[in-house]
């Protein structure tokens, strides 16, 4: 289902988009996901202003709440496809991608077919696949957030986002 999980985190993506253009608390908020010979990760990150840390993390959450709502899902999967599709098609050109994509086959022991074969994934993928992926893949009991600055602008970031399960770890 690789091809579903790009178009999946494509719609991640969108969500942490709507932080830089509507929160307009960063220039850098994203999501991914980052495929592994073992278990796979979907991450999303960036650098925010630390005054609005605890507003931007609770807007992060509140996009994925709405992704697993089903909020905008049709308009954010048609979307994110279509991107997906583009990105598999432009960029299979480019001398850069072409030794990636290479690297990542004989990486991973994927057959020489893998990016015509993942293309044919993403146009296939529907709206219920993704719902399915949102269900099992990104289940908030499986979440882990992690957050770098002072003691003081992280307890004031989580405090702001309403998390109270904290684990602060200290430099040695």
């Amino acid at each position: 289902q690789e091809g579903a999980r790009q178009v999946l985190a494509g719609m991640l993506n969108q969500r942490m988009g709507d932080i830089r253009f509507k929160l307009g608390s960063t220039y850098g908020t994203y999501a991914g996901r980052r495929a592994a010979a073992g278990p796979s990760v979907y991450r999303m990150g960036g650098t925010v202003d630390a005054e609005r840390g605890g507003e931007s993390l609770a807007a992060m959450r509140d996009g994925i709440d709405m992704l697993r709502r089903g909020e905008n899902f049709e308009i954010d999967f048609v979307r994110s496809r279509r991107e997906v599709l583009q990105g598999l098609l432009g960029e299979s050109t480019t001398t850069t991608s072409l030794i990636g994509r290479l690297a990542f086959v004989a990486k991973h022991g994927l057959d020489v077919n893998f990016y015509n074969t993942l293309l044919q994934q993403v146009a296939a993928s529907s709206p219920a696949q993704i719902k399915a992926l949102i269900g099992s893949e990104i289940n908030p009991v499986n979440e882990t957030i992690v957050l770098m600055g002072s003691k003081a602008q992280l307890e004031a970031a989580f405090r702001g986002a309403g998390i109270t399960d904290v684990k602060y770890v200290e430099p040695d």
